[in-house]
């Protein structure tokens, strides 16, 4: 009986470690959020990273902020890979910039053109806010 309790909840550990958390998957489409949700000081970075094979109508990201206190800055950039190694601008449009209060960031691509995203979240300035990155991308209308 312990062999099956420890068994159990070192799966639950591992399970704990897979990088997206929650999600809903339906008729191929994808909503979730990426990472668990983070608390960011001062000039903290946090770095998301998903892969999205074959091709889909619309690709979003959403990033929700929530002011706890300072005065909150800095902002989000998406970049994509083909390769996974090197990181490019996903578009001319994929940078945000964090307001100064608790908000909605939603950066959204047309098509998927990479294979590989990465959603960066640079903190500056003398703050501590709490966010959350969601994804959602579609095959089809």
């Amino acid at each position: 009986m312990k062999k099956i309790l420890l068994s159990l909840f070192m799966v639950a550990s591992v399970a704990a470690l897979v990088p997206t958390v929650g999600h809903a998957q339906f008729n191929g489409n994808y909503e979730g959020y990426l990472g668990a949700k983070d608390t960011l000081t001062d000039t903290d970075t946090t770095t998301y990273e998903v892969t999205i094979t074959g091709p889909k109508h619309c690709v979003s990201f959403q990033c929700d902020v929530t002011k706890l206190t300072g005065t909150v800055a800095g902002k989000f950039d998406i970049y994509g890979s083909v390769d996974g190694v090197t990181y490019e601008t996903a578009l001319a449009a994929t940078s945000v910039t964090k307001a100064n209060a608790t908000g909605t960031y939603v950066i959204s691509f047309a098509s998927n053109k990479y294979k590989k995203y990465k959603v960066l979240s640079i903190s500056s300035g003398t703050n501590t806010h709490a966010q959350r990155v969601y994804l959602l991308y579609r095959n089809s209308n």
